[in-house]
């Protein structure tokens, strides 16, 4: 397993090793978890592939806020 040295504020250190023992690990446990569960929140590789996958859609040519809701949803809807 790789190491991986960082440069930090003492404070945010400090606060990091409260986190990690409230949690009853260790502060490499800790922060190991963090980028786990930080890197599971990325866009999948395949997303940016749906650019422009759908038509552009056209808006009304009158202002949009003054339809009434169904005239919206119809317009909405196609």
């Amino acid at each position: 397993m790789a190491q991986v040295s960082l440069y930090i504020e003492d404070s945010k250190l400090d606060a990091l090793r409260e986190r990690a023992a409230r949690e009853g690990v260790s502060l490499s446990r800790y922060v190991a978890s963090q980028l786990d569960a930080n890197s599971a929140q990325t866009w999948s590789e395949r997303f940016f592939d749906l650019y422009g996958a759908l038509p552009d859609i056209e808006l009304p040519t009158d202002d949009p806020a003054s339809l009434r809701l169904d005239d919206a949803c119809d317009w909405f809807m196609g």
